[in-house]
């Protein structure tokens, strides 16, 4: 029950109840949850009918003292979207965040996102797959696939059709809450797919696979952790001397090789499972830039023959 004296807090734990549980993704929803949390932590008592402009900046202020600008952007996001509306159901007489002032941390130096095509041989080379199967093989098809990190996790001996060599991605596994994982829906609707594997891969795996149950998935045999796959990750780059990735870098590598070797975007986008190419586009438009200014050397070299 929304009344007149409702704090900051609740009315967002009520609105994203209201307006979000049922219409987004769990990994979306789940964003929001920590949205809550961190006003609980920051503002648990401020009213919400009496929020003014400096509440708000404060507000921004303050998550921006330990976040990024562009994590702070999105957590303003999140609130606005829930401010705007208590304005318009009449809880607030004016916008308290207009004119916001983005603030937060210098974005930080991160690793290198991707391999070149050279790196990645040198990587899959030194793969272990005696000590830890499971996991050095989840890296190698994260290579050769490009899914992510939790639709590696949820993939099951049904998803793979050994005679047509391909993989489908139809599911998530929720490595994220303990004892209560299971299987989650993809990010988006794009992202259900089938991805084309090689022979070789498709050998290997085949035959790696055997009898595991068919409604199980194939990489969990535990509790999983991104943090350990990250780990092993290192290792192994440091023993091929390359830089060091992390799983999500396997995605970015899968995709950088695929556009520098001529894949067009569009297909890219499509094995990736994005929403839309815009979103490949502007994740790779340096590699798209290179490639542009490569074939304009070859038209005109093309042109100047005739």
């Amino acid at each position: 029950m929304v009344t007149k004296d409702i704090t900051l807090v609740d009315y967002f734990h009520t609105w994203i109840k209201t307006y979000k549980l049922n219409s987004v993704m769990f990994v979306t929803y789940k964003k929001y949850e920590m949205t809550e949390k961190r006003l609980i932590e920051m503002v648990p008592t401020m009213q919400l009918r009496s929020m003014k402009r400096n509440d708000y900046q404060f507000i921004i202020n303050k998550y921006g003292e330990t976040h990024e600008v562009q994590t702070t952007k999105d957590f303003h996001h999140q609130l606005h979207c829930a401010i705007k509306d208590a304005v318009y159901d009449g809880f607030i007489k004016k916008d308290p965040a207009y004119k916001v002032q983005m603030t937060g941390l210098p974005k930080k130096k991160r690793p290198d996102k991707f391999l070149s095509i050279e790196q990645l041989g040198r990587l899959l080379g030194k793969l272990d797959f005696e000590t830890l199967p499971s996991e050095n093989i989840g890296i190698l098809v994260a290579a050769k696939t490009g899914v992510r990190f939790a639709e590696l996790l949820g993939l099951t001996r049904k998803d793979f059709d050994f005679e047509n060599n391909m993989i489908s991605v139809n599911k998530t596994w929720d490595y994220k809450t303990g004892d209560n994982a299971g299987f989650l829906p993809t990010k988006n609707k794009s992202s259900v797919r089938k991805i084309v594997i090689d022979r070789k891969l498709s050998d290997f795996l085949q035959g790696w696979i055997g009898d595991i149950k068919g409604d199980y998935p194939v990489f969990v045999n535990k509790r999983v952790f991104n943090s350990t796959y990250n780990k092993i990750l290192e290792n192994v780059c440091k023993a091929a001397g390359v830089p060091v990735i992390t799983m999500h870098g396997l995605r970015h590598t899968h995709a950088s090789v695929l556009i520098a070797n001529g894949v067009s975007v569009m297909t890219v986008s499509r094995r990736l499972g994005h929403s839309n190419v815009s979103t490949t586009q502007e994740t790779y438009i340096h590699l798209i830039a290179e490639i542009a200014s490569r074939d304009d050397h070859t038209m005109l070299a093309a042109l100047s023959g005739l």
